[in-house]
Formats: C-alpha cells, sequence, structure tokens
C-alpha cells in the first residue's frame, strides 16, 4: 500500500509524540517503508501489509504542484481545517509559528525523525541480543538483564512484549511498572500492562499472561 503521508505529515506526527511526552520511538515519527498486522485491532485472523511512505521528504506544496500539472484530482477533507483536532492546531497555528521563529523548522523536524530512527534501530539490536539471552520458553528472567541500564530495561520489556502479543503498544507507565514487580521479586504478584494481558512474576522470570479466552 502507497500512503501519500508528506513532509508537513511527518513533523506534525513528531510534534503530537512530543507534546504526548513519546519517547524515542514516537519522534522517530512515520516510517517511510514498514509492515502492519491486518487486522491491526485485537482479534481476528492476522495477516500483513507492506506500507510505504515515499514522500515523507517533499512539501506538500510541490507534491500539488506535480498533482496540478500532471492533471490528478485532489480531495480535500474539510476536517482537516476544524481545531477541534490537536493536529490541525499543530498544522495550522503551531507549524507556522514555528516556520516564523525558524525558517525550515519543518524540514529540522523531518531530519530529526530520521536520525532518531536511525539511533532507535541501533538500540533495538542491543536490545534484542539481551532479551535472546533473557528469554526461555516465553518467560522473561530478570537476573539476566536486571543489571543493565534502565533505558534499555524498559526497551527489552518492550520487546518481549511485543515478541509474544505481536503488538507494541504499551505505554511507558505500563513498562515501568512491569520493571518496578520484578524489582519488588514478590513472587504470584502480577500487573496489567493492556487489554486484559497481564504480567506475573514468578520464580525470578515474567511470564506475559494472556486474557481469558471467552
Amino acid at each position: 500500500v502507497l500512503l501519500g503521508h508528506h513532509a508537513r505529515d511527518q513533523a506534525e506526527t513528531v510534534l503530537l509524540h512530543l507534546m504526548r511526552g513519546s519517547g524515542l520511538h514516537g519522534l522517530s515519527g512515520m516510517a517511510a517503508d514498514t509492515v502492519l498486522d491486518v487486522p491491526w485491532w485485537s482479534g481476528g485472523d492476522r495477516s500483513s501489509v507492506r506500507v510505504l511512505r515515499p514522500f515523507l521528504k517533499e512539501n506538500p506544496g510541490e507534491l500539488r504542484r506535480v498533482a496540478d500539472r500532471s492533471g490528478l484530482p485532489i480531495v480535500e477533507d474539510r476536517s482537516n481545517d476544524n481545531p477541534a483536532f490537536r493536529r490541525n492546531r499543530v498544522r495550522h497555528e503551531l507549524l507556522p509559528l514555528m516556520e516564523d521563529i525558524a525558517p525550515g523548522a519543518t524540514g529540522q523536524l523531518v531530519s530529526l525523525a530520521e536520525i532518531v530512527r536511525e539511533d532507535e534501530s541501533v538500540l533495538d539490536d542491543v536490545a534484542n541480543r539481551l532479551l535472546e539471552r533473557a528469554v526461555t520458553d516465553g518467560a522473561l528472567d530478570w537476573e539476566t538483564f536486571w543489571g543493565a541500564p534502565f533505558g534499555l530495561q524498559r526497551r527489552v520489556v518492550r520487546n518481549w512484549v511485543f515478541l509474544l502479543r505481536g503488538s507494541g503498544d504499551l505505554s511507558l507507565d505500563r513498562v515501568d511498572a512491569v520493571i518496578a514487580l520484578a524489582e519488588r521479586g514478590q513472587g504470584g504478584k502480577s500487573v496489567e500492562i493492556v487489554e486484559g494481558w497481564s504480567v506475573e512474576y514468578r520464580r525470578r522470570s515474567l511470564r506475559l499472561i494472556a486474557p481469558p479466552v471467552r
């Protein structure tokens, strides 16, 4: 699937994630080439689709000019002007102000996303090597990575959940709750992480517990 997201869309995405207190993953913005599970909501048979965004570095004005010269119709979504949506306020108020203060700010945000995505790839590689050593039969051995830097612990937990659950939509406070659970070392205790899924600490290991089948 080819999508038409452009440089301004990427800059808006980075700013929105920044305002939500995102980590590096959010600041990396949208990927130019990624694979998504379909359906990406819970349940149902899963398949995957490759999504390409070839215009993330392109100015929307230039894309519009190309479309006009080529006789391609442009469909305007009227909701894009509705200030009730935060993204629209970023588009019509915040980004123009940033460009006025620092011309080229949109392009710099796009560059930031690209740099962060490259750094994310390196950090994920380090975390996944540690994860391979820490996982046995799906359980995450706490003692294997308890001495790692806290940021790396977070990444290991997040990647472990993604590995078993097939989804990485885990908030930072839930990741920290899992680490706190392991640090307390109380066997049989658990914390809920998302949509009925929980993590239990038992025998110095963390175990992902799926919601009951209904």
